[in-house]
């Protein structure tokens, strides 16, 4: 029962009044209304709320309440909740998986599309070192250059692991192979 799930004997909520009982005090203008609401009319009602337990800690509750009626009069109120606090918690940490993938997959396709324009600067780059013509302080630009390009395509691969997606290994090849 959801008494029991608050840790309260029927014995301790007879006779007391539920709102100050079992429902924080930021809620219970709202509880009120629509206990009001139930004992003036033939609607149920429906909605989600916290309880106190009787340990001071706050169960998210689904809860449905009904005026039940003998003889024409309004005789109580039957309440049934369930405790959905796991659930409302599973969403939220679920909602964050969900924004991590979206973010792993914006890096993974950002760092698809650096890792094509850093292959192409990287293979000029080593096509212009190969020109014997270069004076010394030319080529030293360059291989600085390379070497640059080669951090920046090292970085491409961590992102690409973070997105779990395939790296783009660059190494030379033999075209007349």
């Amino acid at each position: 029962s959801m008494l029991g799930a608050l840790g309260y004997t029927a014995e301790e909520v007879v006779n007391r009044d539920f709102a100050t009982t079992c429902i924080p005090e930021r809620e219970r203008a709202v509880f009120i209304t629509m206990h009001q609401q139930i004992c003036t009319s033939n609607l149920s009602t429906h909605g989600e709320g916290h309880l106190l337990a009787k340990d001071g800690r706050e169960l998210l509750v689904d809860w449905h309440g009904r005026r039940v009626c003998k003889s024409g009069m309004p005789d109580y109120i039957l309440g049934v909740g369930i405790d959905i606090t796991e659930r409302k918690r599973l969403e939220v940490q679920l909602r964050q998986a969900q924004k991590l993938e979206a973010v792993g997959q914006l890096a993974g396709g950002g760092a698809h599309d650096f890792n094509n324009i850093l292959a192409a600067i990287m293979m000029h780059l080593g096509l212009l070192q190969m020109n014997p013509a270069l004076d010394e302080e030319t080529r030293q630009g360059l291989k600085d250059l390379d070497a640059e390009a080669r951090r920046a395509a090292a970085l491409t691969r961590q992102l690409l692991m973070f997105s779990r997606r395939s790296v783009l290994t660059i190494k030379p090849q033999d075209l007349n192979d």
